[in-house]
């Protein structure tokens, strides 16, 4: 162990273990992704957005880049298919890709509906599945971004796609980890509130008075 790293935080290392992180071209999933790297991993940036996924791998030294699409089962098939035969197997799993549209529920149409029910629900089902099948004997860790909107049912716009699936991936999560448990697999979920990323800066309030870093 690196004498410079105190012991408790040692335990959080990952050294040698592959991860990957899906919406990981940018926001909450690359800085998953950048704090997996640091702490040891392989680290395999999944994004709709390949340049961007490939430019964000080209800061760390571990970390790949693949194009998939989350809201298409076959995609994400082929796309663990490739690390679990790069690497051998896939230990962690950040289930970050998500979709929003911020519509009334008297304006949402039935294939908006089932766009983001397909990203943010079935999408990270089948990515917690695909990792499962291609983890260790020993185990393994996933880790699914909800929401506290999924939570509170609620926020300052009307949002019900995404309010619904993120809490329904709340409970997906809470399935999953008593599943598997006897694997060795641990199942987890994170609800970030408002987090000021690229694509969210435009809805997060500034505080008055304090400039941006």
């Amino acid at each position: 162990m690196n004498p410079a790293i105190p012991a408790a935080l040692a335990r959080f290392l990952v050294p040698e273990r592959v991860a990957i992180v899906t919406g990981g071209a940018q926001g909450i999933g690359l800085a998953a992704a950048r704090a997996l790297h640091d702490a040891g991993a392989e680290v395999w940036l999944l994004d709709r957005d390949l340049d961007a996924a490939q430019r964000a791998a080209a800061t760390m030294t571990r970390a790949q880049a693949l194009a998939v699409d989350i809201g298409d089962a076959e995609s994400i098939e082929h796309a663990f298919d490739v690390v679990g035969g790069r690497c051998g197997r896939i230990d962690i799993l950040v289930a970050n890709a998500g979709a929003s549209i911020r519509r009334p529920a008297l304006e949402l149409t039935l294939a908006e509906w089932n766009q983001v029910l397909a990203i943010n629900l079935t999408g990270s089902f089948l990515c917690a599945r695909a990792a499962a099948a291609r983890m260790p004997a020993g185990g393994g860790a996933i880790v699914a971004t909800a929401s506290v909107m999924g939570l509170s049912g609620g926020g300052p716009y009307p949002n019900p796609a995404y309010h619904a699936t993120k809490g329904a991936l709340v409970n997906l999560t809470r399935s999953l980890a008593v599943e598997w448990a006897g694997r060795g697999i641990r199942v987890n979920a994170v609800a970030p509130t408002w987090t000021r990323t690229a694509s969210s800066a435009r809805s997060v309030p500034r505080r008055s008075g304090r400039s941006s870093p």
